[in-house]
């Protein structure tokens, strides 16, 4: 007899990340960069584009972007 779970028994998966996330933000990088980038992402166990997105949200809320010095 087979231990695996069938198709119906197995755990629910989270929705993709392409249904809960649907605009779609294009970045040119050097070829280095998105290498230095990839390997970032994949040291914390995320993908590239959650470890870029994180990154620009903390780097967002850091600063106090409704002042602006002129």
């Amino acid at each position: 007899m087979n231990n695996a779970r069938s198709r119906s028994q197995a755990l629910p998966r989270r929705r993709s990340e392409s249904r809960q996330r649907t605009a779609l933000v294009a970045i040119r990088l050097l070829p280095q960069a998105r290498h230095m980038l990839a390997l970032k992402a994949q040291l914390r166990g995320v993908s590239l584009s959650e470890f870029i997105r994180s990154s620009a949200m903390l780097t967002g809320s850091v600063t106090n972007v409704g002042s602006r010095s002129r």
